[in-house]
């Protein structure tokens, strides 16, 4: 049975310091009920778990973990912010039937009603197809635009990123952005095109074809519509500690599975779970700068992990973090792992690096919200 240690007890004196002084359990990563959890495969790492309801004051946040730079987990049904979030509620339901798989039936968790109102506002996507039967699913997505209600505004965003006629008498134009001499794709459209996309995963399924993973990443909450701004209201703690500026807002509304690679943020994040499960795997500020470092300096590169660019997307970089995080390999010192589900939310000090996954079956809604702030 593995022994659970907290910061608040005489076992803390006792913890490495490659490891953070929080409430944590060491186990070996598992399955847990009805999540499917492939691509997370690294074994016996530290995992990170929820405080006690009554260290989810303002001031034990501000005092325990703030103040003393410590990541911290909130538990949805121990006093975490982010169950007080109307999103949490007005944005997601169960609503239609379950998909079906070769080994479970699955319900799926669509945007609600309330949601999709919201049809026309601009967001920036992504898509991850590094596989030729990937990119297949992206055509056939496109043709399907074609025998449906024609949709302009969805249409000439899709050709502006893809461009699918840049293949001339068989031959690839290199100079152009399209489907076939890329594996990541970053573009704008109406917001409605991830029901859409959402939906046609279905078709894909049944004829056993990868489903699109799309992802609305780092889309500002101020970019929404009011009415769905007023379902993230700030968390009211974090008003209160600090200084309490918001420096930044984000969404991040993905079809599993999504991924971010190591990175660090600049500035504290407090990090709220809305639909489905992601794990975040950390690292402390040294422990990540080294490993970091020690990739850059492989490829000849001189990034400084603080900007979620498009080379760490796809390509060399993308396969070099996410083998040094999620690989099979020894896990690197000081790395632990925190399992966020619905509700949950946590404390990510400044400087603290971390990736992120979403788990749960393919094509399943996953979101989450965060706020930078100081």
């Amino acid at each position: 049975m593995s022994k659970v240690l907290s910061t608040f007890s005489p076992w803390s004196r006792h913890i490495s310091k490659t490891v953070p002084l929080c409430r944590y359990f060491s186990q070996t990563t598992s399955s847990r009920k009805g999540i499917s959890r492939k691509g997370i495969s690294r074994k016996g790492i530290p995992r990170l778990v929820a405080v006690a309801a009554e260290y989810t004051t303002t001031e034990a946040f501000r005092t325990r973990s703030f103040e003393l730079e410590k990541p911290v987990v909130f538990a949805k049904d121990q006093g975490s912010p982010a169950a007080n979030l109307p999103a949490l509620e007005n944005w997601f339901m169960d609503e239609e039937e379950p998909y079906h798989t070769a080994n479970t039936k699955t319900p799926r968790q669509p945007l609600s009603r309330h949601f999709r109102r919201f049809r026309n506002p601009m967001v920036t996507y992504e898509i991850y197809a590094p596989s030729q039967k990937q990119k297949d699913s992206l055509i056939m997505f496109r043709d399907s635009l074609d025998r449906d209600v024609h949709d302009d505004a969805i249409v000439r965003s899709w050709d502006n990123c893809f461009n699918q006629e840049a293949v001339v008498d068989g031959v690839v134009d290199e100079t152009v952005n399209n489907i076939a001499n890329r594996d990541f794709y970053r573009f704008t459209a109406p917001l409605r095109l991830f029901n859409k996309i959402y939906h046609f995963n279905k078709v894909l399924l049944s004829m056993k074809l990868p489903r699109i993973s799309l992802y609305i990443a780092q889309c500002p909450i101020e970019d929404l519509p009011k009415d769905l701004q007023d379902d993230l209201p700030t968390p009211k703690i974090l008003k209160f500690v600090g200084k309490g500026d918001i420096y930044g807002t984000s969404i991040w509304l993905g079809l599993v599975p999504t991924y971010t690679p190591l990175h660090r943020d600049p500035n504290p994040n407090f990090f709220c779970q809305l639909s489905g499960d992601k794990i975040l795997r950390l690292m402390l500020p040294k422990a990540g700068q080294a490993l970091f470092g020690e990739i850059q300096a492989k490829m000849a590169k001189t990034d400084n992990g603080r900007l979620r660019t498009e080379d760490m997307m796809q390509g060399e970089e993308r396969e070099k973090l996410h083998d040094a995080v999620w690989g099979d390999n020894e896990a690197p010192a000081g790395l632990f792992e925190v399992v966020l589900e619905p509700g949950d939310s946590m404390f990510i000090p400044a400087g603290y690096w971390h990736s992120v996954k979403s788990v749960g079956w393919d094509g399943e809604v996953n979101c989450s919200a965060n706020w930078w702030f100081r």
